[in-house]
């Protein structure tokens, strides 16, 4: 990803949520975040706009359930929320789940934490740089670049995109790079 990949994602990400306002950023986001997902290869089974978890995919027969959020504006911290937790503990050895963080900011980026590295951080407040640490690297980095080739090769209708178009085509599992 160059600099100038990451400042035009940062300014369609900061056009779409000066345009439609932060709760429906939020659900957009969701829906972005799936639609990564299945350019990823997921299988998405679920996508919540209320409850928890947010979405549940599957792949190569693992169920995996996030929770996802955008961090925006100036804030650099958030609390690990207990329900966010429970929603995703794994149940058996075929589960995993992650908190999925959207870091707005310049640069934007996604931070995927495992569960493992979060359950003992119920209630505390995170920055960003400890979130960045407890992430799943690998994955992260993986799903960042995918999903600024989803924003930048629909960058021109991104607005039109709502959280039900993007929860539909998740759903049907249509790729939308």
């Amino acid at each position: 990803m160059t600099s100038n990949e990451s400042y035009r994602v940062y300014k369609i990400l900061n056009e779409l949520r000066e345009n439609v306002g932060d709760s429906e950023f939020g659900y957009r986001v969701q829906g972005l975040f799936a639609a990564t997902l299945v350019c990823l290869g997921m299988k998405i089974l679920e996508i919540k706009p209320q409850g928890h978890p947010d979405v549940i995919g599957m792949k190569e027969n693992e169920i995996i359930n996030f929770e996802v959020e955008a961090v925006l504006g100036k804030s650099k911290e958030r609390v690990v929320d207990k329900e966010d937790i429970k929603a995703i503990k794994p149940h058996n050895k075929n589960e995993k789940g992650y908190i999925a963080v959207l870091y707005c900011r310049f640069p934007p980026k996604w931070l995927l934490i495992d569960y493992n590295r979060l359950k003992r951080r119920v209630s505390e407040r995170i920055s960003i740089i400890t979130m960045e640490c407890l992430s799943d690297k690998d994955f992260s980095n993986e799903f960042t670049g995918c999903f600024y080739k989803l924003i930048l090769s629909n960058a021109s209708r991104l607005f039109t995109f709502t959280f039900h178009l993007l929860r539909n085509k998740a759903l049907e599992g249509v790729k939308l790079i």
